[in-house]
């Protein structure tokens, strides 16, 4: 089923969840940003732990997903034919702290949050986001 958000020119109004059910990647989603390109909305978000784990984990790893833009009636937009989700970038421990790094202490863990930019200037596309530095935190 389509989710549809509507645009009242100031904010949305949701009409449901943002993704099919059962399609995002991770146990949980969560802080993401989206943007509009050439019909299609391109959402990127964090996935956090791991379908069908036991206990709660604090894995974390950005994801993308699109979706074609559909306008369904006035002002009404349907997010509709989903890609597949994919991890676009997890830490590595070269430069950013893995979740086994970080359990090592008591600093939160942390590569989350992906946001999409665009420099005004040039013209260039980055997705920003939070990460700790590589190494435990008696290391860093």
């Amino acid at each position: 089923m389509p989710v549809t958000f509507r645009l009242n020119r100031k904010d949305w109004d949701s009409d449901g969840t943002v993704f099919p059910g059962g399609e995002a990647l991770g146990s949980r989603q969560w802080a993401g940003s989206a943007m509009v390109d050439d019909g299609k909305l391109h959402f990127f978000y964090t996935a956090t732990g791991r379908k069908g784990e036991d206990h709660v984990t604090y894995e974390q790893r950005l994801a993308k997903a699109s979706a074609d833009i559909e306008i369904t009636k006035k002002d009404g937009r349907s997010f509709n034919n989903w890609s597949d989700h994919d991890v676009i970038l997890e830490p590595e421990g070269k430069y950013y702290q893995t979740m086994e790094e970080g359990m090592q202490g008591d600093i939160a863990y942390a590569f989350r949050d992906p946001w999409f930019f665009e420099d005004p200037k040039t013209g260039e596309k980055y997705i920003l986001f939070e990460g700790n530095s590589n190494g435990t935190p008696a290391e860093r």
